[in-house]
């Protein structure tokens, strides 16, 4: 694909604004991107990597919420039973 638009922009060269031959340029560096992408996704370890990735990194995200919360709630209640046992005012 490179190749054929080389071909057109030196054949044209002369009859090409410099506004169409940056748009070449831009779609060429397109294709490179999007060949880049697919060879990344064709990666079975990269692939691996990334889906675990995005599985492990909520999961530990989520856990470490809840043990903390856990720890707040805990501590609450904890407090709670020794108010009742040390109440604050003596009647």
């Amino acid at each position: 694909m490179m190749q054929n638009l080389e071909l057109i922009t030196k054949n044209l060269k002369g009859r090409l604004t410099p506004n169409f031959i940056q748009h070449v340029y831009v779609f060429e560096e397109l294709e490179f991107n999007l060949k880049m992408l697919e060879t990344l996704f064709k990666n079975q370890v990269l692939m691996t990597f990334v889906i675990a990735s995005i599985w492990i990194i909520p999961g530990i995200l989520v856990t470490s919420a809840a043990k903390r919360k856990t720890r707040n709630l805990e501590k609450e209640k904890q407090l709670k039973r020794i108010s009742k046992l040390y109440p604050q005012t003596l009647h």
